[in-house]
């Protein structure tokens, strides 16, 4: 396996290391080349790939598949059953996960009950929506040698960037209501979503761990777009 020379930048050299970018090998996408990577002299190539529950939560089975909710529809606390279990969310922040045995489950919220169908290994948001409640498919992070970085766009703009704030896309042609991400190194950096090459909202600066899955979540606020990030466990 062919390594990359690290390639120091003032940012790195005052310990601030840039993002080391690599698109998951099952993608079929294009990979972007960043002008510098954070310094490392091995990539940890022979890390073990962990089973799901090492990352997303205890002794969670290995089959399992992985819910959790996003509230965009109340200004209180949202509260949804998953066959009898509780998720909540304040309002623009997320649930952590919650593993359930793959297959259908019942997501009751209110007076209404939503159907869900998922396979192993499969992780899925239901992100309650003004307009009503929407099923997104994640990407998921197993290897704890890397971590995941994406964006899930709530909003109804079409190809959506999440980009560093020296200019390397994250990804990109991120649609409404899906979701994208890659497998990143350990890094320090603030990120922006772009809509046609404008910056509609951004995050400041964050510590990026392995091991961590993160996701920009971008929706339309009273004053324009937001932007928060949100990891495997819900927290902001």
């Amino acid at each position: 396996v062919p390594t990359r020379s690290p390639i120091q930048s003032p940012a790195a050299a005052a310990g601030y290391p840039r993002l080391l970018m690599n698109f998951d090998g099952n993608r079929n996408r294009t990979w972007k080349p960043v002008s510098a990577v954070l310094a490392l002299t091995t990539l940890l190539l022979a890390a073990p790939v962990l089973a799901q529950g090492d990352l997303y939560g205890d002794q969670a089975p290995a089959d399992a598949a992985w819910i959790r909710i996003f509230n965009l529809a109340m200004a209180e606390p949202l509260t949804a059953s998953l066959d009898g279990t509780e998720l909540a969310a304040e309002y623009g922040h997320a649930s952590g996960y919650l593993p359930a045995e793959a297959g259908t489950h019942a997501l009751g919220h209110a007076d209404s009950v939503i159907e869900l169908s998922s396979e192993p290994g499969t992780f899925l948001t239901v992100a309650f929506l003004p307009d009503g409640p929407v099923v997104i498919e994640d990407p998921a992070l197993r290897d704890i040698s890397r971590g995941l970085l994406g964006l899930m766009n709530l909003t109804s703009r079409a190809d959506l960037a999440l980009v560093t704030e020296d200019g390397d896309v994250v990804v990109e042609s991120v649609g409404p209501l899906e979701a994208e991400a890659i497998q990143v190194s350990a890094a320090v950096t603030a990120l922006e979503v772009m809509h046609e090459g404008v910056a509609i909202a951004e995050l400041g600066e964050h510590s990026f761990e392995r091991g961590s899955a993160y996701t920009v979540v971008v929706y339309d606020g009273e004053a324009g777009p937001v932007a928060v990030l949100v990891t495997a466990s819900g927290v902001n």
